[in-house]
């Protein structure tokens, strides 16, 4: 027989090329790169997901996305199976907006294909929080709220407080609104009422509700007092005022000692709304509170109190008065006791606004004077004053007083030399016009501050004395007096250096002039005496 070569090889090609087929399938099954066939995800039964917060949520307007703790679910040998975080995944989230029931698409880690579970969450409409009710008037009540994310209304419901059944009251339709007013006939003042309210919100036609709030009591009554000013008016007394209550008949003042503490009824004010707590003690701090009642058949049904006002007395603010003296190196302060004072301090500066330092505590509340020395006669000062008491041991300080400046006296002597243009008059006390008395009066109230009698005789008296025949004692703006036949007859004001200025008479007018030259030109005066007024 003869073979035949081609079909020979090509069987042995055939039986080559199933032989290495085989070795190939082995290593991979060896080296497991086979792929598996993987099971459809719409094979597995049961599958259900566990989210970490629950399966409702308020209705936000936006989407809902909340987050799945782990998903369960029974595979094709029946085996319940359970996948944390790692072993799915999240594709899509589904109706996640608005009202209702919402689903979400997953896949799960071995398995082919996505599926939908459908209505796993359920978006509700959110529910009213912070309802709040107080007392509008003797015959309202007054309910307030946040507004709920889209809704629609809102519905109130009362019931007397002790009883079972709630009554709807009022459906408002308007989802911006946030506070409703019960003024029902109904209402009894000084029961106790309790308020409940739902928001809703229509979708496809029909009202869909959130929870109710908890139960809000309130009685009815007047309404709460509010306090508009409390201030100490002296050292000793307070004054409080409020805004008048509709339909009160009256009003109750209470007192404590300390905001904690246990009020005391003070006073009853039938009529207005203010009160004046007086003979009360220096330096103590008072609380009060008021409270406004209505008087129906001979019984008062009284509000809420108002809330606690705190109000201190102080010592009374003084300033520096118009007997304050200086000159150029000193200032003798002058002030009247401050009613309820203990002592003093005193503040000094040579800028108006700031840089004030105490320079100055005085202990006494008696003491009404002050000499400041060694002063430099080129600055300007600046000083304030204020009263303390000691109360248990704490210092309390009344109001800073008024700036009161000390001037440069010789800027002041200098410019009051511009006024030798002014008329001798008689009687004569401004710059209108002035007699040599009315020019001193007015030069001493310009210099210093310093009211001194008018008439020159009566100058010759005020004062202080200074040695009349040692002219280095003497001091810019020291009033001269002189003298004729015994009388006081004429009075000018020493400029210092040897100069005068004075109100002659009308024929020379105001003029200065050297001190012995005038006693020399005008022989029928003597200087009898020099009067210091600062």
């Amino acid at each position: 027989m003869q073979l035949d070569m081609s079909k020979v090889i090509k069987n042995l090609v055939l039986i080559l090329s199933c032989w290495l087929c085989m070795g190939m399938i082995g290593l991979a099954e060896e080296a497991g790169e086979i792929p598996e066939v993987l099971t459809s995800i719409s094979e597995l039964q049961n599958v259900t997901c566990k989210f970490i917060t629950g399966t409702e949520y308020d209705y936000t307007g936006r989407e809902i996305k909340p987050e799945v703790a782990s998903i369960s679910f029974v595979d094709a040998e029946g085996i319940l199976q359970e996948r944390s975080t790692e072993g799915y995944t999240i594709v899509e989230y589904k109706n996640n907006t608005n009202i209702g029931k919402a689903d979400i698409v997953i896949s799960i880690q071995g398995y082919e294909g996505t599926l939908v579970l459908e209505d796993v969450f359920t978006i509700r409409f959110g529910s009213m929080v912070s309802l709040k009710t107080s007392p509008y008037s003797y015959k309202t009540i007054q309910l307030t709220w946040k507004k709920v994310a889209g809704a629609d209304g809102y519905e109130i419901c009362r019931k007397v407080s002790g009883s079972k059944k709630y009554t709807l009251i009022k459906t408002i339709s308007n989802g911006s609104t946030t506070s409703y007013n019960d003024s029902s006939s109904q209402l009894k003042l000084g029961t106790t009422y309790e308020y409940r309210a739902r928001a809703y919100r229509i979708v496809e036609g029909k009202k869909v509700y959130g929870s109710y709030t908890s139960a809000v009591k309130q009685k009815l009554q007047v309404a709460t007092v509010k306090i508009s000013s409390s201030k100490a008016l002296s050292y000793n007394s307070i004054k409080i005022e409020w805004g008048k209550i509709y339909g009160a008949s009256g009003y109750v003042v209470y007192r404590s000692m300390s905001e904690k503490g246990s009020y005391e009824k003070i006073a009853t004010v039938k009529s207005g709304t203010s009160y004046t707590g007086k003979k009360l003690k220096c330096g103590e701090t008072y609380y009060y509170k008021v409270c406004a009642y209505r008087t129906v058949k001979g019984k008062n049904y009284y509000g809420y109190g108002s809330k606690v006002v705190a109000v201190n007395t102080r010592p009374e603010k003084i300033d520096f008065n118009k007997n304050t003296l200086y000159g150029a190196n000193e200032i003798t302060l002058k002030w009247n006791k401050s009613p309820g004072a203990q002592g003093y301090q005193i503040y000094r500066s040579t800028d108006s606004k700031s840089g004030y330092k105490l320079v100055k505590t005085i202990t006494k509340g008696s003491t009404t004077s002050w000499k400041n020395a060694g002063l430099d006669k080129n600055t300007v000062y600046y000083y304030k004053i204020r009263p303390y008491c000691v109360v248990k041991k704490q210092t309390v300080y009344g109001w800073y007083s008024s700036v009161y400046k000390k001037e440069l006296v010789l800027q002041k002597i200098s410019d009051i030399q511009k006024y030798t243009t002014v008329k001798y008059v008689s009687g004569g006390r401004t710059t209108n016009g002035w007699d040599c008395s009315g020019f001193t009066q007015w030069a001493l109230k310009y210099i210093a501050g310093v009211n001194i009698p008018k008439v020159s005789s009566q100058q010759a008296k005020a004062g202080k004395a200074v040695d009349k025949k040692n002219m280095s004692k003497w001091k810019p703006g020291d009033v001269l007096v002189y003298s004729s036949n015994g009388r006081v007859c004429h009075v000018g004001l020493y400029l210092g250096n040897g100069k005068m200025m004075h109100a002659l008479n009308k024929k020379h007018g105001t003029i200065i002039q050297d001190v012995t030259y005038y006693e020399k030109w005008d022989s029928g005066t003597t200087l009898t005496g020099v009067r210091r007024y600062y």
